[in-house]
């Protein structure tokens, strides 16, 4: 079933439309989660503070606690969203 008010456009004009709609979206900062479950960062901020208690700080712990952090606010699609953000 077509629609007749689309028929007044190319299929160049049609498509170039689709594809704006889709930058617009994509370049759209991402929604945070309603029930974010930061779990896995308070582990994380746990082992840190273990680790410096301990003076074996990991300076790579501090990456992952941003990590779990974002995907956790914003689920795991957030890398693709940011990855797209900077190309």
């Amino acid at each position: 079933m077509s629609n007749p008010l689309l028929k007044q456009f190319s299929t160049d004009e049609l498509k170039n439309e689709l594809r704006r709609r889709d930058i617009y979206i994509e370049t759209q900062p991402p929604i945070s989660c309603e029930n974010p479950d930061f779990s896995e960062v308070l582990d994380l901020c746990k082992v840190h503070i273990l680790d410096i208690s301990r003076n074996e700080t990991d300076e790579d712990t501090i990456h992952y606690i941003y990590e779990a952090a974002m995907e956790a606010i914003y689920g795991q699609d957030i890398w693709q969203w940011i990855n797209k953000q900077r190309n």
